[in-house]
C-alpha cells in the first residue's frame, strides 16, 4: 500500500502531513480485504507511520445497502400508484412515475413545492380548494396519525382535474 507508486506520490506530495487511503486487498483464499488507514513521511522520504484498520463488514454493510436502495427505487417507481414523499416542513423530495402522471407534471416541475403551494388545487368533491391548514400533510403533522381514503381532486397542469382517495402517513 505505502509502496505502490500512486501511494507513494500522493505521500511525498503530502510531506509530513498524513495521507488518508481506503484500498481493497487481495486475501490468500482470493477474498477482498477493505483496509483504512493513515500514512505519513517523514522530511527525507521514509515512512514514519501507518495505522490501518480492517473495514471490510462496513464496505460488505455499505454495499448491502445500496443494493437495497437500488430495490426500493424500482419498487417505487413501478408500483401503480401515485406517491410523494414531503420532508419535515412539507416541502417534496421524492415522486414516483405515477405522480408525473396523475399531475401531468416531471418530477422537476414539482420537486421543491411546499404542501401549501397554492399549485396543488387540492379540494374535497362537495367544496373549493382546501386551505392549506386543511390539507393532509397538515393534518398529519398535527395529529402524528396516518389518514386514508380521502376524496380529493387536483388540478394537472393542462386544468384538468383529477380525483384521488389519498393516503397520507407520517414516517418515522
Amino acid at each position: 500500500c505505502a509502496n505502490s507508486p500512486r501511494m507513494r506520490g500522493e505521500l511525498a506530495q503530502n510531506r509530513g502531513r498524513p495521507v488518508e487511503f481506503e484500498i481493497p486487498l487481495r486475501r490468500v483464499d482470493g477474498g477482498v480485504l477493505w483496509v483504512h488507514g493513515v500514512a505519513r513521511l517523514s522530511s527525507d522520504g521514509v515512512v514514519i507511520d501507518v495505522v490501518a484498520f480492517d473495514v471490510t463488514e462496513r464496505h460488505r454493510l455499505e454495499e448491502e445497502r445500496a443494493a437495497s436502495e437500488r430495490r426500493l427505487a424500482i419498487i417505487l417507481e413501478t408500483i401503480p400508484s401515485a406517491l410523494l414523499l414531503l420532508d419535515e416542513q412539507g416541502s417534496v423530495t421524492l415522486a414516483n412515475r405515477a405522480t408525473e402522471e396523475v399531475l401531468g407534471r416531471s418530477r422537476d416541475q414539482f420537486t421543491g413545492w411546499s404542501h401549501d403551494d397554492p399549485r396543488w388545487e387540492l379540494s374535497p368533491p362537495d367544496r373549493d380548494v382546501l386551505a392549506p391548514e386543511e390539507r393532509p400533510f397538515a393534518a398529519v403533522r398535527r395529529t402524528g396519525r396516518p389518514l386514508h381514503g380521502l376524496e380529493l381532486s387536483i388540478a394537472r397542469s393542462d386544468g384538468e382535474r383529477r380525483h384521488l382517495l389519498v393516503d397520507a402517513a407520517p414516517l418515522p
